[in-house]
């Protein structure tokens, strides 16, 4: 992945709260939203340990580090859909699909943020696929999905990471771990999934049985 450094295996992600010089529970300035989207929030076993560590390791920096029930893959953007039709879209995808399993790879990071690198294999490529082809050409976005490499961002920075931090994080030991994603959520949402801004309009386990 061009412009980003994919550091050591790590624990997985937790109640990072966060800590910025003077500016204490501050996020960073992102577009507002709200986005219709489609998430998986990840296990509370291992984000949690992730996040802890990731705490200490950004003690200092002015970052923000996500609560670990917020942290989540998107399954797929539905922005500029209406949201009873995606709620309908979504059910009729659910129907009968087995949970997805992800296995963690990692952290990464990139200027902004700091993630868990996630390979879904072949059910996340295929999930993500058939939801898409399902809402062309009605869903922004690109129609093809290419990728099974998910991101799950745990920590957004408001600089740039200076090498100490950087060196921080690469001690950040992340076991290589598979998690069951058994339940999706179609939320209007932030770019945070924080909890003042997110409304759910679906949840729906894996597989679903109507």
């Amino acid at each position: 992945m061009a412009g980003v450094v994919l550091l050591r295996a790590s624990q997985a992600l937790t109640d990072l709260s966060v800590r910025l010089r003077g500016n204490a529970g501050r996020p960073p300035a992102l577009p507002p939203g709200p986005y219709l989207t489609l998430v998986a929030r990840l296990p509370a076993d291992p984000v949690a340990a992730v996040c802890r560590d990731a705490h200490a390791a950004l003690d200092g920096v002015a970052a923000f580090v996500y609560p670990p029930h917020t942290v989540h893959l998107t399954v797929l953007s539905l922005d500029g859909l209406d949201p009873e039709e995606a709620r309908r879209a979504v059910l009729a995808w659910a129907a009968g699909r087995p949970p997805v399993r992800v296995a963690t790879r990692g952290v990464g990071y990139s200027r902004g943020s700091a993630y868990l690198v996630l390979d879904g294999g072949r059910a996340l490529y295929e999930a993500r696929r058939a939801l898409a082809r399902s809402l062309r050409p009605r869903r922004r976005g690109p129609a093809a999905i290419r990728d099974r490499v998910a991101v799950a961002n745990f920590a957004r920075f408001r600089a740039p990471l200076m090498a100490g931090a950087v060196e921080r994080l690469r001690r950040i030991a992340v076991p290589r771990t598979d998690l069951d994603l058994g339940e999706v959520e179609l939320v209007h949402t932030d770019k945070l999934l924080s909890d003042s801004a997110t409304r759910a309009l679906a949840r729906i386990a894996l597989p679903w049985s109507g």
